[in-house]
């Protein structure tokens, strides 16, 4: 009994998978890496920090994503006249049991030449 009673309140498993396309950025000679040991030499521009907060748009709901969150990042570089972000890193704040809040810094950078 209390094996069923313990299996109703279980999730189910499941896989989720994630992926950020880089090459609309890249392709357009913008460098992106999550490592800080890149092989040229940079100067840095800033440090960067974008916060992705779930909620409607034109009445529709929109979740907290990562491709919105790179894009958001790469378009404050690019105002700032960076060539590139190192040092990417992405984090996850729960709001609730089912939204998050997705966070993602680096450093905005401008190649040597």
């Amino acid at each position: 009994m209390l094996f069923l009673l313990m299996a109703g309140c279980s999730s189910p498993y499941r896989v989720v998978t994630n992926s950020v396309d880089f090459s609309m950025y890249t392709d357009n000679g913008f460098f992106i890496s999550e490592s800080d040991a890149v092989p040229f030499e940079y100067n840095g521009v800033s440090l960067l920090f974008t916060k992705i907060v779930p909620g409607y748009e034109n009445g529709y709901y929109k979740a907290a994503n990562y491709q919105d969150a790179t894009t958001e990042i790469v378009r404050n570089a690019m105002l700032l006249k960076a060539d590139g972000i190192v040092n990417l890193k992405y984090s996850i704040v729960p709001i609730n049991k089912y939204e998050y809040e997705l966070h993602v810094s680096g450093m905005a950078i401008k190649r040597k030449r």
